[in-house]
């Protein structure tokens, strides 16, 4: 599988960004494509066929490798989602077209990539919270210093500072943190904004960073416990997560036109990062103005000019 990982060019490190995961929440969030996005949920699925289809059995290595380019190849895909739950949201803004419904909608699949996403995590050693703080707390020797030591661990990976004076910049995924900390970040988010398409009242965007600043420190502060242990297969976990967001199983619903396209009428701003036509059957089910789609990554609400 080494060589097949090359040959995609997976580790590559080209346009490397930041996962959006990992960042404080927004409509308009700047994140640089890579070119190697749909080559790594090739890559991925190669993985998973190595072992269910050619036998192989996986050892430590290979297993902290599915996980790592996991990670890439999901948050990707958040990605274009996120964009997709941004323009749900400003076609109300603006137009006033859409119901709290295909807000919501887009608003929950968010959610449920992260904690698929901590799920996987938590299945490899390697990527564990639990770790991290429970090395933090063995060096104390007093209670007043167990609670000094965990506050640094918490606040040197989300704060770094009181209020966050260089928030995110030791951002890491690992399970526990995605669950506990981003994914509490993000619900913020998607609640404020299907709340203000609910009641019609725009969103305080002043008043929304005050309340996740309010979760961050409170969160930094805390003592719950978080697994220092695996908890699943990650292979299983991976197979499920294939067969959920890489994997388009009514491709019946679409119909294939060679050397075509319909120009203009796109439903984004700009071009999907991925371009694995599976990925872009699901992220075309979950717009309802979408009629198709080319590979280039345009999503359209119109297709009746194909040339």
């Amino acid at each position: 599988y080494q060589r097949r990982v090359r040959e995609r060019s997976a580790y590559s490190g080209q346009g490397e960004s930041a996962s959006l995961i990992q960042e404080l929440p927004g409509i308009n969030m700047d994140f640089n494509r890579s070119p190697n996005t749909t080559g790594i949920v090739t890559v991925f699925r190669e993985f998973i066929f190595s072992v269910v289809e050619d036998g192989y059995v996986p050892n430590e290595p290979f297993l902290y490798d599915l996980v790592d380019v996991f990670s890439q190849a999901l948050s990707n895909f958040f990605a274009d989602v996120q964009v997709i739950f941004g323009t749900e949201y400003q076609q109300w803004q603006y137009n006033n077209t859409n119901s709290t419904e295909q807000v919501l909608s887009a608003g929950n699949k968010l959610l449920e990539i992260i904690k698929d996403f901590d799920t996987l995590l938590g299945s490899n050693p390697n990527f564990l919270l639990g770790n991290w703080l429970q090395a933090a707390k063995s060096w104390a020797t007093t209670p007043s210093e167990l609670t000094l030591y965990e506050f640094n661990a918490r606040n040197q990976i989300t704060l770094w500072g009181p209020n966050g004076e260089i928030n995110d910049y030791a951002a890491k995924f690992w399970s526990g943190l995605v669950r506990g900390y981003y994914l509490r970040r993000w619900t913020i988010f998607v609640e404020t904004l299907v709340n203000a398409v609910k009641t019609g009242i725009h969103v305080d965007f002043q008043k929304y960073e005050e309340a996740v600043l309010n979760f961050e420190k409170s969160w930094n502060i805390g003592t719950e416990i978080y697994p220092n242990y695996p908890i699943g297969s990650s292979v299983n976990i991976a197979i499920s997560i294939l067969s959920k967001y890489m994997t388009r199983s009514n491709t019946m619903k679409y119909r294939k036109i060679d050397n075509a396209d319909a120009h203009g009428h796109n439903i984004l701003s700009h071009p999907t990062w991925t371009l694995d036509v599976d990925q872009l059957m699901i992220l075309c089910d979950m717009d309802d103005r979408c009629l198709g789609f080319n590979t280039n990554g345009c999503i359209k609400y119109n297709v009746s000019g194909i040339t």
